[in-house]
């Protein structure tokens, strides 16, 4: 059922099985497995079904945050969470998300990483994986290449000891965001409430136990909702800003020893990787698989990933390495580029501006006018589309690829290693509701980049040893970050099997409350380099099978 909570008398009592806190992918997941279980489920979601700026921004950090070159945090509150911002061409009007799995090696400590190691293995996740992909109704056909190869789609025959081939699938967001809704706006045991802004979690008197929600419908209007079980799955650091904005929460923590919550801030910066010059133009008919196509029904998209072998050897953190052909016209060096980015700014200024409706600034039609050679130059050699990025491709449906295409350019997810100085807190701005704003305080160091650029090399090395071509790095002795933020908000109620480390346990249970789990990427000890979402889902059902258990233990 869909329920308004605003509808109910300021001062009412809701009492369930479990609380849900966030109807996202993971809020979503959780309660779509207890439903199915037949318990008594209410998700709380801070917003209604369709977007609303004002909500969104109750998610906003206080002014004056350190965060690379992030100016504000990003997301959306709303019944299906992020999965409604997934954005993803897919083609004919469907939009979606990346997915991959994280790596064995992911999971593992590695020495020269402190506070690497989750207390879980591939093993345990890997039943977890494939209900999961069910969730995102997509095959069981895995995430290597092979089963995705055709003519013309080959991977490259590069060491898999160093960098191997794998491939990033896409699911559509209506998946979540429509079709699962729509399962639990027909439970009978499983009401979703919109407009239901959880503001603080109480415990008892001994600290051991959550025992209910306060939850404001509207500035000055409260409800409280009560449960057996309460799961945090808000999106974002919206599941840490309410732990720490729960007093009774924080304190039962800190009397425990433990300061992890809000530690550990991670992200997945996107890095630049320079160019990759094929040592013969006619590879570009045969590199199909690194293009986003469809295969067996399924959007897919080849990638490089160092490999587990190396992870294990050396102080390299995880990178993907995503491949997009470009003409020599792209280039951002060389004769001629300052004419050529001139003309790209102006004429995509025109092209905005008549799509909005307006009137075009003068200056940017006469700059776009007396440079049309270049556009010209530019869309012969792309058969007048856009160029493909990491949110679009198609360039393998084009014709005569050697002759449009000189090089790839090369972009790198990268993996952050966890540093407990990197944490956000609370900070003394207010919301509507008078929630405190979040702190942040992130830094990509020095020891950050070195392994970057170290992978880098390692990715370099692989292609020019397979005789490929040449993988051309940046100038800058440091990687090139493109961008801080991937949107992958990681590690600040990290899992740990040690209370004093981490914030949750193997099955996500808060260390010093019975009864309270956060199913979040949050959780997540490190990040790898995957878009973090598969295994958030992953996660989610396994924190289900956690809280079923503990229901039927009586706990």
């Amino acid at each position: 059922m869909l329920g308004d909570v605003r509808g109910l008398a300021s001062g009412s009592v809701l009492v369930t099985d479990v609380c849900v806190i966030g109807s996202g992918p993971a809020g979503m997941t959780v309660a779509l497995e207890l439903e199915r279980a037949g318990v008594q489920v209410a998700v709380l979601e801070s917003a209604g079904v369709e977007a609303d700026p004002e909500i969104d921004r109750l998610q906003e950090a206080e002014a004056g945050f350190h965060f690379g070159s992030v100016e504000q945090i990003s997301g959306t509150r709303r019944v299906g969470g992020n999965a409604n911002l997934w954005s993803v061409d897919l083609g004919h009007g469907r939009r979606g998300l990346r997915l991959v799995p994280f790596g064995t090696a992911d999971l593992e400590v590695r020495p020269w990483m402190p506070g690497s190691g989750w207390p879980i293995t591939m093993r345990d996740l890997a039943p977890h994986y494939v209900r999961a992909q069910a969730l995102f109704g997509l095959p069981d056909i895995g995430y290597e290449a092979t089963p995705w190869e055709r003519d013309g789609a080959r991977r490259l025959p590069l060491d898999p000891a160093i960098v191997r081939s794998d491939v990033f699938q896409f699911a559509d967001r209506t998946v979540f965001s429509s079709d699962h809704l729509a399962l639990l706006r027909r439970s009978e045991t499983c009401t979703v409430y919109h407009h239901a802004h959880v503001v603080e979690l109480r415990t008892d008197s001994s600290g051991s136990r959550v025992t209910e929600a306060r939850v404001a419908t509207a500035v000055g209007r409260e409800i409280t909702v009560r449960a057996a079980v309460v799961v945090v799955a808000a999106a974002g650091l919206a599941s840490t800003q309410l732990l720490l904005a729960s007093d009774d929460v924080r304190r039962a923590g800190s009397a425990r020893g433990n300061d992890a919550l809000g530690r550990y801030f991670m992200d997945h910066p996107l890095v630049d990787g320079g160019e990759f010059v094929p040592s013969d133009r006619a590879m570009f008919d045969h590199m199909d698989l690194y293009d986003l196509r469809t295969v067996h029904g399924v959007p897919v998209m080849g990638h490089l990933r160092i490999s587990d072998e190396v992870l294990r050897s050396e102080p390299v953190p995880a990178l993907s390495t995503m491949l997009f052909p470009r003409h020599r016209s792209h280039r951002e060096s060389g004769p001629g580029s300052e004419r050529d980015a001139v003309a790209r700014r102006s004429a995509v200024a025109v092209r905005d501006a008549l799509r909005g409706g307006r009137l075009p600034a003068l200056g940017d039609t006469w700059r776009a006018v007396t440079r049309l050679d270049a556009i010209l130059d530019r869309s012969l050699h792309t058969g007048g589309r856009r160029s493909t990025y990491v949110g679009h491709g198609g360039w393998s449906q084009l014709r005569r690829k050697p002759r449009r295409f000189d090089f790839f350019r090369v972009l790198h997810q990268a993996e952050q290693p966890p540093h407990a100085e990197n944490r956000v807190g609370l900070g003394q701005e207010r919301d509507a509701f008078g929630m405190r704003r979040l702190t942040i305080d992130w830094s990509w160091r020095e020891s950050d980049a070195a392994g970057v650029r170290r992978a880098q090399e390692l990715v370099a090395y692989g292609v020019r040893r397979a005789g490929l071509g040449e993988v051309r790095l940046p100038a800058s002795v440091a990687p090139v970050v493109a961008g801080s933020s991937t949107n992958h908000y990681l590690g600040t109620t990290r899992m740990s099997r040690d209370p004093a480390q981490g914030v949750v346990d193997e099955v996500c249970r808060v260390h010093w409350l019975d009864n309270l789990y956060v199913a979040c990427t949050s959780v997540f000890p490190t990040g790898g380099f995957a878009n973090p979402t598969l295994t958030l889902v992953a996660v989610a059902a396994r924190v289900a099978d956690a809280v079923l258990a503990l229901l039927a233990s009586g706990g």
